[in-house]
């Protein structure tokens, strides 16, 4: 048997594995919510992404946002030296300024325990650049939301080797202007962070990205098991709305 033929060959099988994976978990997670739903839970709890706003106790409203990339397969398990902006999933980008060396991005099953179906990895080796960074899209977590006082919350879990350095944010565009709040994630470990708001109209935020980005050695992993934001908004009186400026609250403004 020639090397072409091997080759090809070893490329159909991680090819049927891969696609054996995904339905694998499209029938797991089927069952899941027929499950649940005959057993009476919420449909909104079942599907996975974004649920719809919550009343909780004296009137406040609660938003989960967890990545796509995390709760349902992706086109492509295996992305090879992908390119910076390139999307994964669709609340996603990974972006990088990676000059030469191997870089791949891995969707796999989640780990025992886990509280997401999927987990993701990037490998690389002799990799030259500065940083890896993943983008994930939030901003349909205000959507539709009052103005009001607001509290992100964050759930983060991420394995690395230790000398990728880690770093996170949430980065607000009000009015044509940016602004951040930094998070001081450690890597290795859940950790669960908060900020709030005193006062904002969602309706003038223009965009809520949360940024993952990594200072990577030459060779290593990367692993993110775990992202969940929530947004929990009381809303305020409509006079006390009018001077909602969210742009006045943020850290580090542009």
């Amino acid at each position: 048997m020639s090397n072409l033929s091997e080759a090809q060959r070893i490329a159909a099988v991680r090819k049927l594995t891969a696609e054996l994976y995904q339905l694998q978990d499209r029938m797991n997670q089927t069952v899941d919510q027929i499950t649940g739903l005959l057993h009476g839970t919420d449909l909104g709890s079942l599907l996975p992404g974004l649920a719809a706003p919550r009343a909780e106790a004296e009137g406040t409203l609660e938003r989960r946002f967890v990545p796509a990339a995390l709760t349902l397969p992706l086109p492509a398990v295996y992305m090879n030296n992908p390119a910076s902006g390139t999307a994964v999933g669709v609340d996603a980008k990974l972006y990088s300024d990676f000059k030469s060396g191997q870089l791949q991005l891995v969707q796999v099953p989640g780990g025992r325990g886990s509280d997401a179906r999927h987990a993701l990895v990037l490998n690389f080796a002799g990799l030259n650049a500065s940083y890896l960074s993943l983008v994930f899209d939030a901003l349909p977590l205000l959507a539709g939301l009052p103005a009001g006082r607001m509290r992100v919350a964050l759930a983060l879990e991420t394995r690395n080797d230790y000398a990728a350095k880690l770093h996170a944010k949430f980065a607000f565009k009000v009015a044509g202007h940016w602004g951040e709040n930094v998070v001081e994630p450690q890597g290795g470990r859940i950790q669960v962070a908060s900020f709030e708001l005193p006062l904002v109209d969602p309706s003038g935020v223009e965009a809520l990205d949360f940024h993952l980005i990594f200072a990577p050695p030459a060779r290593g992993c990367i692993e993110l098991h775990r992202l969940a934001i929530t947004v929990t908004l009381v809303p305020v009186a409509a006079g006390a709305a009018e001077a909602a400026v969210a742009g006045s609250v943020f850290e580090g403004e542009a």
